[in-house]
């Protein structure tokens, strides 16, 4: 079994045995297997400011460096020679391409290798009745449902009928996704975004959105976004 494979197939296992420790159990999706799986590619996990590269030039050790290069706020990585090379947004394979031609103006055909000492871009919010509630760094194309696994599972008095996925968008505003955490359907195999945000509400406390709208502001959600929570949130 591959590495990814290995780490999904626990992060579930371990999700399922959280669950049964909280009361009442989830009990198993009754929706065919085949129907259980949203028809979406999972995003490829691109690099982005505060990830950390090892590039390696072969034949140019003046150019290594030990503690990696930091991507910028503004995307990019500053190496010898070439100065700042933008890598936000790109997959290995594309950075190694940007670094090479970057490289070429200043050594002929120069080799380069890159990889990741750190992953910091890829981050995502678990909050509300979970048992270990914070934030989390993805490094490989993660589902809502393996994500809750990273939180611990829920917590007793959690509302799990009432699942939400909110997701910030470029343009200001924000989609909210809800999926049922007691009988886990395609919406709870929705891939997880850089920035995402799940939220488990307690149960028989008030209306969604008086819970989550406070602790959306608190993590910087901005007031057009917190006012699209509330507006696609308004019957829950």
């Amino acid at each position: 079994m591959h590495a990814i494979q290995l780490m999904r197939a626990l992060a579930t296992l371990a999700f399922a045995a959280f669950a049964a420790c909280a009361s009442p159990p989830l009990p198993q999706s009754i929706a065919p297997e085949s129907e259980n799986v949203l028809h979406e590619p999972a995003p490829e996990v691109v690099l982005g400011p505060n990830d950390v590269l090892q590039v390696l030039i072969p034949g140019h050790p003046e150019l290594a460096n030990e503690h990696g290069y930091s991507i910028s706020a503004a995307g990019a990585v500053i190496l010898p020679l070439c100065g700042p090379v933008h890598v936000a947004g790109l997959g290995l394979e594309d950075a190694e391409v940007r670094i090479h031609e970057a490289l070429g103006e200043y050594l002929r055909d120069p080799a380069v290798g890159v990889s990741v000492l750190q992953r910091a871009a890829h981050r995502v919010h678990l909050l509300g009745q979970l048992r270990s509630p914070g934030v989390f760094v993805l490094d490989q194309p993660t589902t809502a449902l393996e994500a809750l696994a990273l939180a611990g599972g829920f917590e007793f008095g959690a509302r799990r009928s009432q699942v939400a996925i909110i997701r910030r968008l470029r343009e200001g505003g924000c989609d909210v996704y809800f999926f049922n955490g007691e009988s886990p359907g395609p919406e709870s195999m929705r891939w997880m975004h850089p920035g995402d945000v799940i939220f488990v509400p307690r149960s028989g406390v008030g209306v969604f959105r008086d819970e989550a709208l406070p602790i959306l502001q608190a993590i910087g959600f901005t007031t057009s976004q917190v006012t699209a929570v509330a507006i696609a949130t308004r019957a829950f």
